[in-house]
């Protein structure tokens, strides 16, 4: 089985696993019903089958698999700029807009940001990154990316993440949610993915930006907007200004290929240079 035939598995798997998971706690939740403590555990169990299938896989492969690092070294600077960008991009992406509306008299939300402060939001700022940047990005992106351009690798995992959302849009939290907004949403993934790639590759297959990224959703979570009665704006702005940073990184030429951290079979058949990392098309 090929890296990227792998990392469909894994997505399947995933998949299954976090519906199983969740669709009895939804209900329970859309009956008006107390959720007893096995159901939340059972609900946050299934937010973390990214991560938790992607252990999995990693136990079954034993090494079966190589991570190799990118042919061109995206960042050179210090590597805390990278994770300072990676944590303020959104929340930046928000201000800015909601700054550029007000400006022009147009911003009338009642919020500026959208902090985390009851329990459950701090809960889920900490377990949404930890649960699914692991999978998404640690594991399935470079499996991808050893077939896939770093592009369309974002694309793929973009729209899978979205699709793997489904079932928190049917928590009574979620209903009147327009179709404009499910654009939205579907426009958030989809350039965020890109960023989140740009990240992993250039810090040469470490997750700590793309769980930085994450975790800068849920410090000023636009996605709660609607719900407060703040109306659409502020995720639309959020969406335009992650959507012309992607832009932005495709048109420099950050996700080239020559740019991707791929994971393959090992080419090496000597142990020292199995275990070196290799630059993708360098010969074995």
């Amino acid at each position: 089985m090929t890296a990227a035939s792998r990392a469909w598995l894994f997505l399947g798997v995933t998949f299954a696993f976090t519906w199983a998971c969740q669709t009895p706690c939804i209900l329970v939740l859309r009956a008006g019903e107390l959720m007893p403590p096995i159901v939340v555990a059972v609900m946050a169990l299934g937010s973390a089958g990214p991560t938790l299938v992607a252990l999995w896989f990693w136990i079954l492969e034993r090494g079966a698999v190589q991570v190799r690092a990118p042919a061109r070294v995206l960042w050179q600077r210090p590597r805390w700029q990278l994770w300072l960008c990676a944590l303020l991009f959104t929340p930046a992406a928000h201000l800015i807009g909601s700054g550029v509306l007000a400006l022009l008299g147009l911003y009338d939300a009642k919020h500026v940001v959208y902090l985390p402060l009851r329990p459950e939001q701090l809960a889920i700022a900490v377990i949404a990154p930890l649960g699914e940047e692991l999978g998404f990005r640690g594991y399935a992106l470079p499996r991808l990316q050893a077939t896939w351009s770093p592009l369309a690798s974002s694309l793929w995992i973009g729209l899978a993440w979205a699709v793997w959302h489904i079932p928190t849009l049917f928590v009574p939290a979620a209903r009147g949610t327009s179709p404009l907004e499910l654009g939205l949403y579907l426009q958030c993934y989809l350039a965020a993915s890109i960023v989140y790639t740009w990240l992993f590759n250039a810090g040469r297959g470490s997750v700590i930006g793309p769980l930085l990224a994450h975790l800068g959703i849920h410090l000023d979570n636009v996605f709660r907007a609607s719900t407060l009665g703040d109306g659409i704006t502020p995720l639309a702005v959020t969406a335009l200004g992650i959507t012309a940073f992607a832009a932005l990184l495709v048109h420099l030429g950050q996700l080239r290929p020559e740019t991707a951290v791929i994971a393959a079979r090992p080419v090496a058949t000597d142990f020292a240079a199995a275990a070196g990392p290799q630059r993708r098309g360098a010969p074995p």
